[in-house]
C-alpha cells in the first residue's frame, strides 16, 4: 500500500466542487473543454485528476510489459518515482492536442461503425 499526496508530484489539490460531475451533457462539455483548452482554469482540477489517472495507467501498462516512448522505472521502484516519469507524458498528451485528436478519431470511427 502507498499513500500518495499529489503535492509530491507538483499537483495542487483542487476544491472538491471542481471535480463534481453533472449530467452526461455537462460532463461531456467539461471533457471537451479539457481536451480543447487544457489550460482553461475552469477545468484545472479535472485536468490534474485526469493526468494523474493517465499517469497511473501508463505506470501499470509499463509494469505489465508494455512499451512506451519513455522509460518508466521498474515496478520494484518507488511508485512516486514511476508516476513522476509518467505524469509529464500524460500532461503532454493534453497540451499537444493528441488526446483531442484521439477522441475525434474514436467519435468518427464509432459513427462510421454504427448500423
Amino acid at each position: 500500500r502507498v499513500t500518495l499526496d499529489p503535492i509530491e508530484l507538483g499537483i495542487v489539490p483542487p476544491a472538491p466542487d471542481s471535480l463534481r460531475g453533472g449530467t452526461a451533457v455537462r460532463n461531456a462539455e467539461l471533457f471537451r473543454t479539457l481536451l480543447s483548452t487544457p489550460d482553461e482554469p475552469s477545468v484545472a482540477g479535472i485536468r490534474n485528476a485526469v493526468c494523474l489517472n493517465a499517469a497511473a495507467a501508463l505506470v501499470a501498462y509499463s509494469a505489465a510489459g508494455g512499451t512506451l516512448p519513455v522509460t518508466i522505472p521498474a515496478a520494484s521502484a518507488d511508485l512516486r518515482a514511476r508516476l513522476a516519469v509518467a505524469l509529464p507524458q500524460a500532461q503532454e498528451a493534453l497540451a499537444s492536442g493528441a488526446a483531442l485528436d484521439l477522441l475525434e478519431r474514436w467519435v468518427t470511427t464509432s459513427q462510421d461503425l454504427r448500423p
